[in-house]
């Protein structure tokens, strides 16, 4: 869903949060990216209202990002998968110590020691505060 209407709608009906995904951009070639949207609905659900965020995750500085942007919640299943397929088990926690690895420095590089304290203040070019 990227909408901003749609997202009022589906908080309106009583969900409990929206899913904010382009669906890995295979439904429509100018489908605008989940990320680039993710600000505007966020804006229109309000602070407090439980945003899943998905949508070309690959490392620890596209979870920082998506937090910063509005996000509560940030999926990434491919890159599981492809750990996983590489290498069990073991390739599964290589990856998952490198993406905490991989956050851990992108707060570092904006300032930060917590998740807690991200905001979409650490963006590049003021994003509005929500």
């Amino acid at each position: 869903m990227l909408s901003p209407a749609d997202a009022l709608r589906i908080k309106g009906a009583g969900a409990d949060a929206v899913y904010v995904s382009n669906h890995g951009g295979r439904q429509l070639d100018s489908a605008p990216s989940s990320i680039s949207m993710l600000p505007a609905i966020r804006a229109a659900v309000g602070p407090d209202y439980p945003l899943v965020f998905d949508g070309g995750v690959r490392g620890g500085e596209d979870v920082v990002k998506a937090l910063a942007s509005g996000a509560d919640f940030v999926m990434a299943g491919r890159p599981f998968l492809y750990a996983m397929g590489a290498d069990g088990a073991r390739g599964l926690a290589s990856f998952v110590a490198s993406m905490a690895g991989d956050v851990g420095i992108a707060l570092a590089q904006v300032g930060l020691k917590r998740v807690e304290d991200i905001g979409p203040g650490i963006l590049a070019g003021g994003a509005r505060p929500l």
